[in-house]
């Protein structure tokens, strides 16, 4: 199933899902109660994320969409933690090594990781606690960086 049959599949089923970009200026009229769900990646919609996990989250919510660490970060700051967040860990393409396809030169962007490290310092700095949280990123090794670096967090703030 690609994406396009996702969203087809939930317009027959009356299905919630929506999603928002960030930047489109529908998405003040779901800050109305300030409410929010936040999804980070930089070209997949929550459909793309349900296809990879089948999570039925990515399509029974409605996700305001980000692209980028620095459009994460604008949104929490402006608005607040979000009810829930995903997580993509490669938000560009120039993460990789092109002729091996692997990681291993110097980022140019920043990552999920990266958002998912703001995350959590910016709990920690301001005392509230950190939204339910899921990892949809199609990178193994980087999604359970995300994962273990939010557990670690949560298991901390048990222990207190």
């Amino acid at each position: 199933m690609d994406e396009e049959e996702a969203n087809e599949i939930m317009e027959y089923t009356g299905g919630a899902f929506q999603s928002i970009d960030a930047e489109d200026e529908m998405g003040e009229l779901f800050f109305d109660n300030g409410k929010y769900n936040l999804f980070l990646d930089d070209v997949r919609s929550p459909a793309g994320a349900f296809i990879h996990t089948s999570n039925p989250y990515y399509l029974d919510r409605v996700w305001i969409i980000v692209r980028s660490y620095d459009d994460f970060v604008k949104r929490i700051v402006d608005r607040g933690l979000p009810e829930i967040v995903s997580f993509d860990h490669d938000l560009a393409d120039v993460h990789y090594d092109p002729s091996t396809w692997t990681e291993g030169f110097v980022y140019h962007e920043k990552t999920g990781m990266d958002c998912a490290k703001w995350l959590v310092n910016h709990c920690l700095d301001t005392g509230k606690q950190f939204p339910k949280w899921y990892v949809h990123s199609q990178n193994p090794v980087g999604g359970k960086n995300i994962k273990a670096l939010i557990e670690n967090y949560l298991k901390h703030c048990e222990s207190k």
